[in-house]
């Protein structure tokens, strides 16, 4: 299946959700999604902080089979009321905790109160949630930190665009050809007899630097550490010690 990203967009906030104040996060991620994304969001809401809400959104969301990501902001941070983490990992089914240590990675060099966040990653369903911070700078720059990452089209593997092919040249040895391209499987370099001669002279002790029967090719006797100029090891740590 191809197409725009279907996305979702929670706001977790007991002031917004009461009519307080003015969400502004939730339109902010909403607004990156189709400018970044080119994303078809299909649904937004404004919930409490309350753990047990919070968790029948997510899992009515990603289990409905309509949705492919789902954004939360708000809760993340570690006041009494903040619970969006505990309520996304009931109903997480795969978690993946690599993408939000990405994500404050990336945005530990703005702010490294990023680290303050305790957002989570995971599949519910067939979507894919993540919960950002409830400040509309913190939410989008984590957002914008995973938008090289994420698929921009439903059915792309994660880090592809659509219809984006790999730029290397084909393996010449796939294509019958003679030589396999550097990188291919089965483009093993071989190694003649008498480099292997070579070796094995460098190699047995008391051996000169002359192959045996053999007038086409010398290998190099291996620098004793006496010769080298340095001193040996054992010789200097005793003197640690004294």
């Amino acid at each position: 299946m191809s197409g725009p990203i279907r996305a979702a967009v929670l706001t977790v906030s007991d002031r917004c959700s009461r009519g307080e104040t003015e969400d502004t996060s939730g339109p902010a991620l909403v607004a990156m999604l189709r400018e970044r994304m080119a994303a078809q969001v299909v649904d937004t809401r404004c919930l409490p902080d309350e753990a047990d809400a919070l968790a029948a959104c997510f899992a009515a969301w990603g289990r409905g089979g309509g949705i492919d990501l789902i954004l939360s902001t708000g809760g993340t941070g570690l006041a009494p009321r903040d619970v969006t983490p505990e309520a996304a990992a009931r109903v997480i089914e795969r978690p993946h905790p690599a993408l939000m240590e990405l994500a404050r990675l990336r945005c530990m060099a703005k702010t490294p109160r990023t680290f303050l966040s305790r957002g989570v990653a995971g599949t519910v369903g067939s979507a894919l949630l993540l919960t950002l911070p409830g400040s509309p700078r913190g939410a989008t720059e984590m957002l914008e930190a995973l938008l090289d990452i994420l698929p921009p089209r439903r059915g792309d593997a994660p880090g592809r665009g659509p219809g984006r092919r790999s730029t290397r040249s084909p393996c010449r040895h796939r294509a019958g050809g003679r030589a396999p391209r550097r990188g291919c499987p089965r483009a093993l370099k071989i190694v003649k007899p008498r480099q292997i001669c070579g070796i094995a002279a460098c190699l047995a002790p008391g051996r000169g630097d002359t192959l045996p029967d053999s007038g086409r090719a010398r290998a190099r006797p291996l620098p004793r550490l006496e010769d080298s100029g340095y001193m040996s090891i054992a010789s200097f740590v005793p003197t640690w010690f004294a």
